[in-house]
């Protein structure tokens, strides 16, 4: 069996931190803590018509700290899943 570098993304996923929706990119997209380096995070973006295999890709944290935070208020006040459009 070949090992892909999604299989390694996978891998280094800790954590789970929350979900949301890409309109722009027309996918569901999860965020994981990484295990070995804070300073990243996993994301696993899911085609919403699911013709396409998941996009997964290791990212700062900061760049995703603003969607974080936008997540947890959602969820909060019970808004449902945030979008981002």
């Amino acid at each position: 069996m070949t090992i892909t570098t999604a299989d390694l993304r996978l891998g280094q996923r800790g954590k789970f931190l929350g979900t949301f929706q890409n309109e722009w990119r027309q996918r569901t997209v999860e965020i994981f803590e990484h295990i070995t380096d804070q300073a990243l995070v996993i994301t696993v973006g899911r085609p919403f018509d699911e013709t396409q295999d998941p996009v997964i890709c290791t990212e700062q944290r900061t760049d995703y700290e603003s969607t974080l935070q936008k997540i947890a208020d959602c969820e909060k006040h019970n808004r449902g899943m945030y979008v981002f459009e």
